[in-house]
């Protein structure tokens, strides 16, 4: 499940969005443990390209 929160920040998704998504998917593999990650932040912060200089 790493890859879908890793892929998911990568493709624009928001943290929260990410982590959510994340979440739900280990739930429906029957994995109640991805209940416990919390993200204490803002829940729509966005990872930044450093490449890029619009900013």
């Amino acid at each position: 499940m790493p890859l879908t929160f890793l892929d998911a920040l990568l493709g624009g998704t928001s943290l929260g969005s990410a982590l959510r998504a994340t979440r739900l998917a280990l739930l429906n593999k029957g994995n109640p443990l991805g209940l416990a990650y919390i993200r204490y932040g803002l829940a729509d912060a966005h990872l930044l390209d450093p490449a890029d200089s619009s900013r």
